[in-house]
C-alpha cells in the first residue's frame, strides 16, 4: 500500500494557531470551526445574551435577555466581490438568525434577522426565491443594500451592527 506523504509541518504551525486562539475564546476544548466558536461569541456579547447550554446543541446558539433564541452563523469572503452567498433558513426552535460577515480577515457586519418579519426584508430586497417566510438568499447586493439603508431595514426588524471606523484600520 502506498504511504501518505504529507508536510505536517503546514499543519502544526495551524493546529498551534487554532489552539492558541480557541484557548483565547475560552474554548480550549473545542472541536468545531473556530470562527463558528467565535462567530457565537461575539453575537453573544453584542446581543448581551447566554450561550446555549450546549455548544452543539440544534435549533440556536444563545438566548437574548428577552428571551429570543438566536442561530448564528458566519460568511467569509475576500475583500471586493464576494465568492459565496448565504441561505438565512428559519427552521426549529430559533427566532432569530444573526451572521457575522468577514471580508478577508475582518469582521464587516453583524445582521440579525426576525422571523417573523423575514417575508418584509425579502419582499424590500425585491427576492425572488421561493420560501421567503422562512429563506432568504442572501448576495453581496442585498447585504449593500442592508448596510446602506439600516434605518429602513430596522423598521423591518433587522439589526445591522458594524465597526466603528477606528476598529477597522
Amino acid at each position: 500500500m502506498p504511504e501518505l506523504s504529507v508536510d505536517t509541518s503546514l499543519f502544526r504551525a495551524y493546529s498551534e494557531a487554532r489552539r492558541q486562539f480557541l484557548k483565547t475564546l475560552g474554548c480550549h476544548d473545542s472541536y468545531r470551526d473556530p470562527l463558528s466558536e467565535f462567530a457565537e461569541r461575539l453575537v453573544c456579547q453584542q446581543l448581551g445574551g447566554t450561550m446555549a447550554g450546549s455548544r452543539v446543541q440544534k435549533g440556536y446558539d444563545l438566548v437574548t435577555p428577552d428571551g429570543r433564541r438566536v442561530q448564528v452563523k458566519y460568511l467569509a469572503n475576500p475583500s471586493g466581490p464576494w465568492r459565496n452567498g448565504h441561505a438565512v433558513m428559519f427552521s426549529g426552535e430559533m427566532d432569530d438568525y444573526a451572521v457575522v460577515f468577514f471580508e478577508g480577515p475582518e469582521v464587516r457586519a453583524i445582521i440579525v434577522f426576525r422571523r417573523e418579519t423575514l417575508g418584509s426584508v425579502c419582499l424590500e430586497l425585491k427576492k425572488r426565491h421561493p420560501n421567503q417566510d422562512s429563506v432568504l438568499q442572501l448576495t453581496q447586493a442585498d447585504f449593500n443594500k442592508l448596510i446602506l439603508d439600516q434605518k429602513l431595514f430596522a423598521k423591518l426588524g433587522v439589526s445591522c451592527f458594524v465597526p466603528r471606523p477606528s476598529e477597522q484600520e
